[in-house]
């Protein structure tokens, strides 16, 4: 008998599939503009454009220049449908595990679309900079800093697995279970204060939201597999933030 939560989860999951597919297909009618302006006239390009933004790149959208911006909004529309396809498929299995892989597309959705939305705002208003108060540099600095925490606790994470070790001695391992969803939440954090107008900081709040159910379903996995090593870890550290310990 399916619970009534797994239900609304499923109907939930359905729909941001739903919304990655109709993402994908707009980025694909973004390539699709641009491959426009680069074999058309461009008195005939104005024709087809459907917003002054896209009218006001006619310039560098032309021969040769068309290639970089082509391949990424292509690229983005096949994450997004590959994504979708990903969620549609856990959906539909009884596998156990399928609400993590579920929860984990959408943070590769939230990701995509946090990355796109910071080049379109940079792309629109170079000069106005973030909607808030914030030093460029600031914002460039924890996206590099939460890249940075990424990366090194991957490979720390890489070698433990690799030898079927549970990884809590190196690194914020010490301090917190998931110091990479923690890094995640610094890169697409500082790259979200580049815009910080209402639609970046209202993706970053989802995306906030779908790590933590990330962090608990890794958590129940962790927790399954490592037994107690995984008990006595977890009384001592965070999720994602660190804690005072016990005394």
């Amino acid at each position: 008998m399916v619970r009534p939560m797994e239900r609304f989860l499923r109907v939930l999951f359905s729909l941001t599939a739903l919304a990655a597919i109709l993402v994908a297909g707009l980025f694909a009618w973004f390539a699709w503009i641009v491959v426009d302006l680069a074999l058309v006239p461009a008195w005939q390009a104005g024709l087809f454009l459907p917003t002054e933004a896209f009218r006001l790149l006619n310039v560098e959208f032309s021969g040769w220049a068309s290639v970089l911006p082509v391949v990424g909004y292509g690229a983005f529309a096949v994450l997004f449908g590959a994504l979708a396809c990903v969620q549609l498929a856990a959906i539909s299995g009884r596998t156990e595990g399928w609400q993590a892989r579920a929860w984990w597309c959408c943070k590769v959705q939230l990701s995509l679309l946090i990355v796109s939305w910071a080049v379109f705002y940079q792309a629109l208003h170079p000069e106005t900079g973030p909607r808030l108060p914030i030093p460029p540099v600031a914002a460039q600095g924890l996206a590099l800093l939460g890249a940075g925490v990424i990366g090194t606790h991957y490979l720390l994470l890489r070698s433990a697995t690799a030898a079927g070790a549970l990884e809590r001695e190196r690194g914020l391992f010490r301090i917190v279970r998931h110091p990479m969803y923690l890094g995640d939440l610094g890169l697409y954090g500082g790259l979200a204060l580049i815009a910080a107008d209402g639609v970046a900081l209202l993706l970053l709040a989802l995306f906030a939201t779908v790590q933590v159910r990330l962090v608990r379903a890794e958590d129940r996995a962790l927790a399954k597999r490592f037994g107690s090593a995984w008990s006595a870890w977890a009384d001592e550290t965070g999720g994602l933030f660190p804690r005072r310990r016990r005394a």
